[in-house]
């Protein structure tokens, strides 16, 4: 069941801030062998025929923002190391009463998937394949011996295409240590990725036509090298203050790192808010994030903090070395109003923030008083912040048009010009 957020878009917090399953179980014939493993080198790739569509239910929240960017960034690069595959799937070769070996490929996603899987068995996708399904792994994984989702063969990734079914995700896991790595993962009406257990996570995937792209539920959970694009609106209805969609990564949960990922297009009309989305959003619990090394492209913003929790927190957030062009805004930190976090301290450093609409947000928008901000490039023709952040230092700062600071600058921090510290 889908838990009701209502989500605060960046052009309007602003304002708002400073005023005040079921399942089938795998065909598996007791006269077969267990499956033989192969082994297969990741790579880029696109998308091919379809097969058979089974459907899994979840229950996970959705998702808060707002967002854009302009460039497509390039798909992952293929990893060198090649990975070895228990139980294959092949969408053209495949058949459900096989046993699952590379000679002998199952056909649906779901025939491997739909029981419980031991720790360090990899589910391997054959590339050039597509599926319309929605995928659940199940079972624990370990950290020496994890359970994957990836692919194999030559050509382009393998693609689970969601359907637009209304479920919480197209791809959902389940248990611990688990991973989904080199696969495309396409048109989710609400979540592409959902990361409901502990110490799992996504790499080099894409996620594309979708609300949300990577949903982050559980504790110490990644994305590494996962590129999010062409987003959407979850709920866009007139009225209610109660659209959301179109954000990147949201999290939900403590000690999650984000890098060398990316996020374009992750912006989108709203009737509540003109535009909702952004590259990532926090709901609730957040502490120790960590946004590095990536890119955004024509977001709603960088990142939004909100919550509906006592007990909330976002501590010891840390954004830095990322680049984000084509931005509209930065960050909002909601403290002071129906969607405030209870505890929230943040810092932004070495970062590159573009933001040159004159309606945009400004760059940090909200109660400042636990904010670092220092060794950042900014480019706004709005306002860098309405208040004062508790640290600013080193910080290059380009006015556009009739931009301000909005605050008193440090001595170390440079107006249309490079900070020489």
């Amino acid at each position: 069941m889908l838990s009701r957020r209502l989500r605060l878009p960046l052009v309007f917090a602003a304002a708002a801030v400073t005023a005040g399953g079921v399942f089938a179980f795998a065909r598996w014939s007791p006269a077969e062998t267990k499956p033989v493993s192969s082994t297969a080198a990741p790579t880029t790739a696109a998308v091919t025929s379809a097969a058979p569509s089974p459907s899994a239910t979840v229950s996970v929240a959705p998702s808060l923002g707002p967002a854009v960017y302009l460039t497509s960034p390039p798909a992952p690069k293929a990893t060198a190391a090649a990975v070895k595959v228990d139980i294959h799937v092949d969408c053209k070769k495949g058949d459900d009463g096989n046993n699952g070996s590379l000679a002998k490929p199952l056909r649906s996603v779901d025939a491997a998937t739909s029981r419980s899987l031991d720790a360090g068995t990899v589910v391997g996708l054959a590339r050039g394949c597509s599926w319309q399904t929605l995928v659940r792994l199940r079972g624990d994984g370990t950290k020496a011996k994890p359970i994957k989702l990836t692919a194999y063969g030559s050509g382009a990734l393998p693609v689970i295409n969601g359907g637009r079914a209304d479920d919480e995700s197209v791809v959902l896991l389940s248990g611990a240590y688990q991973v989904v790595e080199n696969i495309r993962v396409t048109n989710a009406l609400k979540n592409g990725i959902v990361v409901h257990g502990s110490n799992s996570g996504v790499r080099s995937t894409v996620v594309d036509d979708a609300g949300v792209g990577v949903q982050f539920r559980a504790a110490d959970t990644f994305a590494d090298k996962v590129t999010v694009r062409d987003l959407h609106m979850i709920k866009d209805t007139p009225g209610g203050d109660d659209d959301y969609g179109a954000v990147g990564f949201l999290v939900e949960a403590h000690n999650v790192e984000i890098g060398y990922s990316s996020c374009t297009d992750c912006r989108a009309p709203s009737q509540d808010y003109g535009h909702d989305g952004g590259f990532v959003e926090v709901w609730n619990y957040a502490d120790n994030l960590d946004v590095h090394h990536s890119k955004g492209s024509n977001t709603q913003g960088v990142l939004e903090i909100g919550a509906d929790q006592p007990d909330s927190s976002a501590n010891n957030i840390r954004i830095r070395n990322n680049t984000f062009r084509n931005a509209h805004g930065g960050m909002v930190l909601h403290t002071d109003n129906n969607f405030a976090i209870a505890s929230a301290k943040i810092s932004f450093t070495g970062n590159t923030i573009s933001s040159t609409g004159s309606q945009d947000p400004p760059i940090l928008d909200g109660d400042l008083s636990h904010v670092t901000f220092e060794g950042n490039t900014v480019t706004t023709a709005s306002f860098v912040a309405h208040r004062t952040p508790a640290s600013h230092r080193c910080n290059s700062l380009y006015l556009k048009g009739g931009a301000e600071v909005g605050y008193q600058r440090h001595s170390t921090e440079k107006v249309n010009g490079k900070a020489s510290c």
